[in-house]
């Protein structure tokens, strides 16, 4: 287990979140290693998620979490956003960028040097290669101390409208982060949604057609 700078701001944790299981699922999230032993994100995005755990800021990096998941599902229709995710070497930002280089015709997104935009009924919505790594560890973190029912629930209306705009997306961030730090605040609450509570990277070891009954 990696010591030192990951955790400095361990014990800031437990007092803004007052959960133990949430610096566990923290920990299980930033400590992830892909199948040759090296850490699954990259450390930018590791001590990113750290400081939104510790400044509970999550609304704005869920904003950009819900459109990267609908521009994600919009690559696969059959197996959806879960199948941009699954990827077993860390997620880099070069990754992202030939990731979307090789998508081809992708309805409603334009895919640009530094960023694709995704136009929702009138609205667009730009986001960053640069920030891509950040939001697989932010949705692993979700799922993790959520379970991936719930937070699919969540989304899933906003993936299937095609003509939702941005208040709708703000809406459904907020929801999740108000969800996120009522139950992180509520260790029982916690402990009682662990069955489902199935760290994401997990469930990506599944083949992708077969990971979700519900995609």
């Amino acid at each position: 287990m990696r010591t030192g700078a990951h955790y400095s701001g361990e014990g800031s944790v437990l007092a803004n979140a007052g959960s133990a299981e949430l610096v566990a699922a923290l920990h299980s999230v930033t400590e992830a290693t892909d199948g040759r032993g090296r850490s699954h994100y990259p450390e930018r995005s590791i001590k990113a998620l750290i400081k939104a755990v510790l400044a509970r800021r999550y609304g704005p990096p869920l904003l950009e979490l819900c459109y990267l998941l609908k521009a994600a599902d919009l690559i696969d229709q059959r197996h959806g956003y879960a199948d941009f995710f699954w990827c077993s070497a860390p997620s880099q930002q070069v990754d992202f960028q030939l990731r979307w280089a090789a998508a081809k015709h992708i309805p409603d997104v334009c895919v640009k040097a530094q960023e694709i935009v995704l136009t929702v009924g009138q609205n667009s919505f730009a986001i960053s290669y640069a920030r891509m790594p950040f939001l697989p560890i932010l949705l692993d973190f979700l799922v993790t101390v959520l379970g991936f029912e719930l937070v699919h629930g969540l989304v899933a209306d906003w993936l299937a409208a095609p003509t939702q705009d941005q208040a709708s997306a703000s809406k459904v961030a907020n929801k999740i982060a108000r969800i996120f730090i009522s139950l992180s605040s509520r260790p029982s609450d916690i402990a009682a949604s662990k069955p489902q509570a199935k760290p994401f990277r997990g469930i990506l070891k599944k083949p992708p057609w077969r990971r979700f009954s519900s995609i």
